[in-house]
């Protein structure tokens, strides 16, 4: 995600932490972020340079008037006005990011050797989430043939390695050492 998606995205947290409604104003604009990708004539409309600003706005307010709160539309107009609005998506996933963590939601990809194991990737799972002390765990079950044995814990940029694999290499290079 880009520092710009994530400005756009900060902004609109802080206004739904305002009104106390986090989960609605996500659970909104992620909403019609998927229509926008799924309806191809509306986001032909809203990336075409041919129609005005005022037109896309106009559309997009008839589309989005009942069940989004007035905060939204003005969001949704603000990137119209700023040539932003592709960026939509990532200021959802970015939005997503910052009410996993506000809400202690640990979001993890567990890469196991095949299904046999996934029931090993939830009790990692369950591990990791005790020790971060997270309310809740997002879990991505990965499968690899080339896992061996064990598995890899991927949580935001950091990798736990626990593989058959890396413990041999990490046994051949103490070895070495010695």
């Amino acid at each position: 995600m880009s520092i710009i998606s994530q400005r756009y995205a900060n902004a609109l947290y802080e206004l739904s932490q305002e009104k106390n409604s986090q989960k609605e104003y996500l659970d909104c604009i992620t909403g019609i972020s998927e229509i926008c990708s799924k309806d191809e004539k509306l986001s032909q409309l809203l990336s075409d340079p041919e129609y005005s600003t005022e037109d896309k706005i106009k559309v997009t307010d008839r589309i989005f008037s009942e069940d989004v709160p007035d905060d939204i539309k003005a969001f949704l107009s603000l990137l119209i006005k700023k040539g932003r609005i592709g960026l939509l998506p990532a200021i959802c996933g970015d939005m997503q990011k910052s009410y996993d963590k506000n809400n202690g939601i640990l979001e993890m990809t567990v890469t196991v050797s095949g299904p046999s194991t996934h029931d090993d990737a939830l009790r990692i799972a369950d591990k990791f989430r005790d020790k971060f002390k997270a309310s809740d765990v997002k879990l991505t079950v990965r499968e690899d043939p080339s896992v061996i044995g064990g598995a890899s814990v991927l949580i935001g940029d950091t990798l736990y390695d626990g593989t058959l694999a890396t413990k041999i290499n990490d046994l051949g290079s103490a070895l070495k050492e010695c």
